[in-house]
Order: C-alpha cells, then structure tokens, then sequence
C-alpha cells in the first residue's frame, strides 16, 4: 500500500475524523507510547496509547 492510499488507522473518539498522519509520521507515532493531539476538525484533544498484544496458550495435545 503506497502513500496515496494509506488512511490512518484511528480516528477522533468525539468526531470520527481521521488525524492528517503520513504513513511515515504514523510510524513514529506507533513507536511511542503516547501521544497527545487535537483533532483538526472538532478541536478537542486525544491521546493515541499503542497497545501490543501476544495471544499465549498451551502447546501439546492437539496442535499440529
């Protein structure tokens, strides 16, 4: 996917509008472990948290 269709993958709680992130500048934005921004269309102030998540179970009977 290429920058003339990349769309950033999260939009204002309060509005829906999505932030005007290039997909290099969303990058950093993934790296860091918050960041605080006002959306462009209704002003009001958010915080993007990346959460990384793992899904852990038991290896054994079953798996193949």
């Amino acid at each position: 996917m290429n920058d003339t269709t990349w769309q950033c993958p999260v939009r204002c709680p309060s509005c829906g509008a999505r932030p005007s992130y290039t997909k290099d500048e969303w990058q950093d934005v993934d790296q860091r472990d918050e960041t605080v921004i006002e959306c462009a269309a209704c002003h009001k102030p958010y915080r993007i948290r990346p959460i990384r998540r793992y899904v852990v179970d038991k290896a054994g009977r079953g798996m193949r």
